[in-house]
């Protein structure tokens, strides 16, 4: 004789799969939660439940720093070592940047055209974002040695004002 064996599914009434379901979404609970208060053990059968309604892993995180903001701070120490990490790997690594090369303002859309319409792009070695480190030049005439860049508004901020200062 073969025993069938019992499923949360079987014990489960309809009425506690929706309230699960209602936890989790109207109440932004995490299926650790879930199982912690309706003493499921098989996240599998949760996430199962959930279907559709399951959030990504990108949407879990933010809910998990929106509910407990606390636990994602960094000291002051380790703002140090992510900073100095980053500004190694960019000192190493200009090319890596591609958010710079694809965020182009308006007025450098309108210069990179004049160039190639007058065809200065033929006529010399022009590099957009050249990495003068700490520094990006927004337009390098590499073979003249000359820079230019194209400042929007954000740069009539006096924050701003002395960064472009030292960049001189």
């Amino acid at each position: 004789m073969v025993k069938r064996i019992l499923s949360y599914n079987d014990i489960i009434s309809d009425d506690i799969k929706e309230q699960i379901v209602k936890d989790y979404i109207e109440n932004f609970l995490c299926v650790r939660e879930l199982s912690e208060k309706y003493n499921i053990k098989s996240k599998d059968f949760l996430r199962k439940l959930l279907g559709d309604n399951l959030r990504t892993i990108s949407e879990a995180n933010k809910l998990k720093h929106k509910k407990c903001p606390n636990n994602y701070k960094h000291s002051e120490e380790t703002k140090h070592k992510l900073s100095e990490i980053r500004r190694n790997f960019l000192k190493e690594h200009p090319e890596k940047t591609a958010w710079r090369t694809k965020n182009m303002s308006y007025p450098e859309k309108c210069f990179k055209k004049f160039l190639k319409e007058n065809e200065y792009d033929k006529k010399y070695l022009i590099i957009r974002e050249y990495s003068f480190f700490p520094y990006f030049i927004d337009f390098a005439f590499v073979n003249e040695k000359f820079a230019i860049e194209i400042d929007g508004s954000q740069h009539e901020c006096q924050e701003r004002k002395g960064k472009d200062i030292q960049k001189r």
